[in-house]
């Protein structure tokens, strides 16, 4: 079978770059009155047409190396953020992610913390006070630094979460009796190196799907 061959010399170009999801947040800021502190923010928020319904919330905090870096660094470093924002989970989850980009190194190895970590737990009352959020399904996770927060917020605030997802990070165990008889998800992943396991930790879906299951 023969057929035409048919040249295109028209030139294309583009003047607008898509970056899929990560788009799909807002940014913003937020002022917390009790610490002073600011705190800039992404925001995913789920696609609804029930004005009764509410939503699960995930907290998402990067690593240290996000610290002080543009608004949406933290959304396009790794899938930590935008794995729960993405068409296939908002299509069997529906929820609002919460992804706060820290100017500063939060809390570190010596497991001290900056007035930042009590303004993420200002933010996510604020945050959940001006949007349909489920009360008894918001979670926490993050990665490295981030992880740390969450073992942290958890500790001190362990009424604000229903579970949490702690990807490579510690925190100090004389403090987190507070977090026992909360849903934990660990893996042991043999090999790699650290900053690599954050792609591979998000990217299990039965994880996420448990994280989903879990209440207050």
């Amino acid at each position: 079978m023969k057929g035409k061959e048919i040249r295109d010399t028209t030139t294309q170009s583009a003047t607008v770059s898509k970056i899929l999801v990560a788009d799909d947040f807002i940014q913003s800021t937020y002022t917390d009155p009790t610490t002073g502190v600011t705190l800039r923010y992404n925001l995913f928020i789920p696609a609804t047409n029930d004005d009764k319904a509410s939503y699960p919330l995930v907290l998402f905090m990067h690593d240290a190396s996000g610290a002080n870096q543009e608004d949406r660094y933290t959304l396009l470093q790794g899938n930590g953020a935008t794995v729960w924002a993405s068409p296939e989970n908002q299509s069997e989850h529906p929820c609002f992610v919460l992804a706060p980009q820290y100017d500063e190194i939060v809390v570190d190895d010596d497991f001290t913390a900056t007035a930042s970590a009590e303004a993420t737990i200002g933010l996510l009352e604020h945050i959940k006070g001006q949007y349909p959020v489920d009360p008894s399904r918001v979670y926490t996770t993050g990665q490295s630094m981030g992880c740390m927060m969450s073992y942290l917020l958890m500790s001190t605030h362990p009424d604000e979460f229903a579970a949490g997802m702690l990807v490579a990070g510690q925190w100090d165990p004389k403090v987190i009796g507070p977090m026992a008889d909360k849903p934990l998800w660990y893996t042991q992943l043999q090999g790699g190196w650290h900053n690599g396991t954050w792609r591979v930790a998000y990217s299990y879906k039965g994880i996420r799907d448990w994280l989903f299951c879990q209440h207050k």
